[in-house]
């Protein structure tokens, strides 16, 4: 649907600026047409009322009309799913420690925003519900350009250099046109996304500042002018400003579709890669069983890897579910990063003393992706009463710390428990339990007899770094 000469002449200044939708996508010129409405609308009553630029929110008709916020939040609410859908995509091929450890946060926090803009939108446009539809074609293609990123060096720097600060200057936009009053609804939570943007790109500073330094100056300014203009060719983020054409390099343009990863990488600072991480034998001792403990969780990252990987399997799957699968995501990277803090309180150096794997992700390589996922559930309903015993324990030894850390582990786990009936009843239909446990159970098989018939080797390695482990906590 596109703007009409009529809805600019029938304007009232006490209505909404158009009949019509400012913004559309069925053609090339829509970007223009939106500049060039606004300018013949300027023209009827004073131009610092209507300019597109306003930033006085005591201006009246400087205020966004329903139309055009629902536009605008639709395209924040693209960029938003779509970065949390290729972030999934790519965190099982992250191996910078760092960058696996943050990216599963602001993965959550970008379906959270997705979340909120899309009820947002479905408010301003009830009963229409058709948020997924007529999306800006070059926003849409900028976020090919970002799934197809060249490294994770380039992923990084696109998001935290380009993408994210983008959308928080949008937001502070938005706001600075918005009226707190009629808009309040939209006001209040956008707020809340300006600061969590801030927060993201500082908490990024570190693997920024590494990412840097892995492109040469000439690679990083092609890649982030690249998108830039990208960027400026769709006319901004919220689309108000004028646009340019994108003349994409064919470097860039060539790019093969990504591919989803069948193995999860691992930082290669990590010095003790070992076949499996948990103790096979020596967990007759209250203290072995504490950094069993801490073991498994530090090593959870598989985990948020296979719930990422069926995120991006299924994109389109109901924004709900992602919703879901981002929580979980970010559930088991902070798991792992509850066992990396105890493991540095007991003293030990993540990178040179402990063992580190990925056999859980890896195994499922050539089994495929669906037999990973339900590994994942199986484990977790099998684990869960052993759980319940842990905490007894660690709260008898006195060890609050990994009592408490286990018990919000436990509490996470049942309600992943559900998301994973949800998601299976996505992929194969609630009815279908039946090819669900295919995976369920043919995965925990697999997992088993992998481990039983591997005992031997996995025993020996086990001895390159189980005793210095217990060495350096006294357990004999």
């Amino acid at each position: 649907m596109c703007l009409g000469e009529a809805g600019i002449h029938n304007f009232m200044p006490s209505l909404s600026i158009l009949n019509k939708p400012l913004l559309c996508y069925d053609n090339a010129r829509s970007h223009n047409i939106l500049i060039n409405s606004m300018n013949l609308l300027a023209q009827k009553t004073d131009p610092s009322n209507l300019s597109i630029k306003t930033t006085n929110p005591e201006v009246y008709h400087a205020h966004w009309p329903v139309k055009d916020s629902s536009l605008v939040l639709q395209r924040c609410y693209l960029l938003a799913r779509e970065m949390g859908i290729i972030v999934a995509a790519w965190l099982p091929t992250i191996s910078r420690h760092e960058a696996k450890m943050l990216t599963p946060k602001h993965l959550w926090q970008d379906f959270l925003h997705a979340e909120k803009h899309q009820e947002r939108v479905f408010e301003l446009r009830f009963p229409r519900q058709n948020i997924d539809e007529n999306h800006d074609p070059v926003l849409v293609e900028l976020m090919e350009q970002l799934r197809r990123s060249a490294s994770e060096s380039e992923l990084i720097l696109a998001l935290y250099e380009v993408f994210r600060p983008a959308l928080a200057e949008a937001y502070q936009t938005y706001l600075d046109r918005a009226d707190p009053l009629t808009d309040e609804p939209t006001f209040a939570y956008v707020q809340t996304f300006v600061r969590q943007l801030r927060e993201q790109i500082a908490e990024a500073a570190e693997i920024v500042a590494w990412a840097r330094e892995q492109l040469s100056v000439a690679e990083r300014d092609a890649w982030l002018g690249h998108l830039r203009a990208g960027l400026a060719a769709a006319g901004g983020v919220l689309g108000i400003e004028a646009s340019s054409e994108w003349k994409m390099s064919p470097a860039y343009a060539t790019r093969p579709a990504m591919v989803l990863p069948s193995t999860a990488l691992r930082d290669p600072r990590h010095q003790v890669r070992c076949l499996f991480h948990y103790p096979r034998t020596m967990l007759d001792d209250d203290r072995a069983r504490q950094l069993a403990a801490a073991l498994s969780h530090v090593n959870e990252a598989w985990a948020s890897e296979a719930v990422a990987r069926t995120m991006a399997e299924f994109p389109k799957a109901p924004l709900e579910l992602l919703v879901k699968g981002a929580r979980w995501c970010y559930d088991e990277m902070r798991h792992a990063q509850i066992g990396e803090r105890r493991l540095k309180a007991w003293g030990f150096d993540l990178f040179k003393d402990v063992p580190i794997d990925a056999l859980s992700f890896n195994l499922y390589s050539e089994a495929g992706h669906l037999y990973r996922f339900g590994l994942l559930h199986e484990v977790e309903t099998r684990y869960n009463l052993a759980k319940v015993e842990m905490i007894d324990t660690f709260e008898k030894m006195g060890d609050w710390e990994t009592r408490n850390d286990i018990d919000f582990d436990n509490a996470d786990e049942a309600i992943h428990m559900r998301y994973a009936v949800d998601w299976f009843a996505h992929i194969f239909g609630r009815a279908n339990r039946q090819e669900r446990n295919v995976y369920v159970k043919g995965a925990g098989k697999m997992y088993d007899d992998y481990l039983a018939l591997h005992e031997t080797a996995l025993l020996a390695d086990q001895q390159t770094w189980l005793p210095k482990l217990h060495a350096k906590m006294g357990i004999e």
